[in-house]
């Protein structure tokens, strides 16, 4: 199994050696090789992953919704955003969507 692995690997090489790149790829290729630019780290693979996730969010059409609540409920909501680095209307969104979806957890 292992021989097979190692020969697919070899094969995947020879053929990424073999491929021919356009202008734009082969500046890519020469940044990489010379350092000049590196290669993403996991974490910031998953900084960017979360910030496509909330654009992609942001593509979804919102629907305006009036809602009345007491005041304090609103205020603590407004303050709780902001520890969170969220406007308050988005961590309202949040939770009604955790809700949902079954992922909102009550804590003991």
């Amino acid at each position: 199994m292992e021989k097979q692995s190692r020969k697919s690997h070899r094969d995947i090489d020879t053929l990424l050696a073999s491929q021919v790149l356009d202008a734009e790829e082969q500046e890519i290729e020469d940044a990489l090789s010379s350092g000049k630019i590196k290669r993403s780290t996991p974490e910031q693979l998953k900084k960017r992953l979360q910030k496509m996730k909330s654009q992609k969010n942001k593509l979804v059409p919102k629907v305006p919704v009036t809602l009345r609540m007491d005041k304090l409920t609103l205020l603590v909501l407004k303050d709780q955003a902001h520890t969170q680095g969220l406007r308050y209307q988005s961590l309202i969104g949040s939770i009604l969507h955790k809700f949902i979806t079954g992922k909102l957890v009550e804590r003991k």
